[in-house]
């Protein structure tokens, strides 16, 4: 997984961009309609991310006003393949592209919960996330259901890996409007 997200061909770090939900403790995958975003990530009706990868931007320029409008459709269709009245609060649509700032154009339009990031920011999350579960599968033998939900929910805080966690790290450091 760790080598797919450096990769650059949208099949492979889409793919990857879904195992890292599900190691995450997510309902992961890749919506099966078309133009909806590469992978989307639900903790029940808890929170929800909308990942729109674009992995195969060259790094210089802007991130497209399309790219952004397209990007705030993503929470409204995903309530409607789950068939759900609402959207979770705090769920957010991530655009990850290496591109280094966004379209004024495309930012002056962008809804609320739609955030662009580097690749950079996933990776680190999947570091993290591959450090925990090397941990816990270390510490695993002997334990207990309760004692293994509580290490799991240590090592996941302890990385920044719960679902709250999760959304701040994607959302926290936003490419720049040029």
């Amino acid at each position: 997984m760790l080598a797919a997200l450096k990769e650059r061909k949208p099949t492979v770090y889409e793919t990857a961009l879904t195992k890292l939900g599900y190691l995450l403790g997510a309902e992961a995958q890749k919506p099966p309609a078309s133009d909806r975003c590469d992978s989307t990530w639900c903790w029940d009706h808890h929170l929800w991310l909308a990942i729109d990868a674009k992995s195969d931007h060259e790094p210089s320029g802007l991130v497209s006003q399309k790219d952004i409008r397209q990007a705030g459709d993503q929470l409204r269709l995903l309530k409607s393949d789950r068939t759900v009245a609402d959207i979770p609060p705090d769920s957010a649509t991530v655009i990850v592209s290496p591109k280094p700032a966004v379209d004024p154009t495309g930012a002056a339009g962008t809804e609320a919960h739609v955030h662009v990031i580097h690749p950079d920011v996933v990776l680190g999350l999947a570091e993290a996330a591959a450090r925990a579960w090397g941990d816990l599968m270390a510490q695993r033998p002997g334990l207990d259901d309760n004692q293994l939900r509580a290490l799991v929910a240590g090592h996941f805080s302890q990385e920044g890996l719960l679902p709250e966690q999760v959304r701040d790290r994607l959302t926290a450091n936003p490419v720049e409007i040029q």
